[in-house]
């Protein structure tokens, strides 16, 4: 966490990432350029933090016109009186509104400008800010709304719907169908009060190819997605186990939604990313459901990424996880066109977390019996898997939704050099073919995703070349 400190002068911060009760020697202001910290409101942008961007905006003259210039360009409606507002601001072609390119609607109200906003390409409805129990009802919005929808955001290209609750999987399709262009949807803890959906009854526009789908607790549209036959198009998938997500851990979580998704995708299928939850007091191997996991009809699969949420320090957990792990890639996913895997071991959220849980397990991975290394190591160098170039092992710990993280936590986790070594002494076929690639993260899990998928994009249209 960084605390702008204004009166320390222009472009001036001071490290807070510990807690307040740890008293520490006063840290130095360091001086950095202005155009330094426009790279921080640029990546900051990205994320979508408005909320930093604005304390920025209000903290150093220096920093105000990059901080405004993002912030005009994400309009926030949180009532009509707001939207009203905007929309005469819209009909003013000097006004910066005209240069939005992303819209979030935290109220179920129909948004019309009266005149198109071709520069928006993404829309948000739902609140992420509202307590856990609150929902945004799609069901008291008016029955022209998805008509003012079409007509506003005609090239509208990504939706995110955030603890919202549709009255039916039509109200649903009807809300996805509106937007010709659409092609990523992201789902975060959504509801339909009734799942059953009959094909036909909501018919997507010609043209319609929606490639990306993420579900945060989201399940109930699966049904949707797949009887639409609108998941046949899918080339990145990503899924999230309910458990990590939501206050009770121990409940019982199915994977065969995802699974039904993964098969309807298909041959379409480029990419999988998949996060499972180990969070409970109990059988490991009952819980995590990992080999479970088939994808041997995604023959097209390129790349595929797994992570397991482990906050704790136990020796049957760490091992189970590894079995799993290798029953998985030995029998469940078409290798012919696999380009990259990524396996993640995470730690942090808002549970309560061990002391000194790494330090555990690096313990356990030298434990662990020479047989389950040796498995994994022969495995990747097989003929199988011929356009394999990379195997990255991820240690991540995080911030607890953005949380600062403990000072024992932080000092915890691994140096990258500890965590290669480690690896490198028990995969040596792996390090000789230049295969294996280790990563130690820390903090928000959900940039360091979106910033690993940039980097990802770029080396592909590298090999393309």
């Amino acid at each position: 966490m960084i605390d702008v400190n204004q009166r320390g002068g222009i472009g001036c911060f001071r490290n807070l990432s510990i807690d307040e009760q740890e008293k520490t020697k006063p840290i130095p202001l360091v001086h950095l350029p202005i155009e330094l910290w426009e790279k921080v409101f640029d990546l900051l942008a990205e994320d979508g933090r408005l909320h930093a961007l604005t304390h920025c905006a209000l903290t150093c003259k220096a920093w105000t016109a990059r901080c405004r210039w993002h912030l005009s360009r994400h309009i926030i409606l949180r009532d009509k009186k707001q939207a009203h507002r905007v929309v005469k601001a819209i009909q003013s072609r000097h006004s910066r509104v005209n240069a939005s390119e992303a819209v979030t609607l935290t109220q179920p109200f129909a948004f019309s400008t009266g005149r198109k906003l071709p520069q928006v390409d993404s829309l948000t409805i739902g609140d992420n800010a509202i307590d856990l129990g609150s929902v945004w009802h799609a069901n008291s919005m008016h029955v022209d709304a998805f008509t003012h929808f079409r007509v506003t955001f005609e090239s509208l290209t990504r939706l995110t719907l955030v603890k919202v609750e549709f009255p039916s999987a039509i109200v649903f399709g009807r809300l996805i169908c509106s937007f010709p262009h659409l092609t990523s949807l992201t789902c975060h803890s959504l509801k339909l009060k009734t799942t059953a959906f009959v094909q036909g009854r909501v018919l997507p526009p010609n043209g319609f190819a929606l490639t990306r789908v993420d579900l945060h607790n989201a399940d109930d549209v699966v049904e949707f997605l797949v009887v639409s036959l609108i998941s046949a198009a899918f080339q990145h998938v990503r899924w999230v186990d309910p458990r990590c997500l939501v206050v009770d851990p121990t409940r019982n979580v199915s994977t065969n939604g995802l699974q039904r998704l993964l098969r309807s995708a298909g041959t379409s299928l480029r990419a999988v990313d998949l996060t499972y939850g180990l969070l409970s007091d109990g059988d490991a191997k009952g819980q995590l459901q990992l080999a479970e996991l088939d994808l041997k009809t995604n023959v097209g699969l390129e790349a595929i990424s797994l992570a397991i949420y482990q906050p704790r320090a136990d020796v049957d957990v760490w091992t189970e996880s590894w079995s799993q792990l290798y029953i998985v890639m030995s029998t469940g996913v078409s290798a012919l066109k696999l380009r990259q895997v990524t396996i993640s071991f995470v730690s942090g959220m808002v549970y309560a977390r061990p002391d000194n849980l790494w330090q555990h397990r690096l313990q356990e991975l030298q434990a662990m019996p020479d047989l389950v290394y040796a498995k994994f190591d022969q495995l990747f160098s097989k003929s199988d898997f011929p356009r394999l170039k990379m195997v990255l092992f991820r240690v991540h710990e995080h911030d607890g939704y953005r949380l600062r993280l403990r000072r024992s936590a932080m000092e915890d986790v691994p140096h990258e050099d500890q965590w290669r070594h480690a690896l490198a002494c028990r995969f040596p076929t792996l390090v000789r073919r230049d295969l294996l690639r280790t990563s130690v993260t820390m903090g928000d899990s959900y940039m360091e995703r979106k910033l690993a998928h940039r980097r990802n994009a770029h080396g592909n249209a590298e090999d393309d070349r």
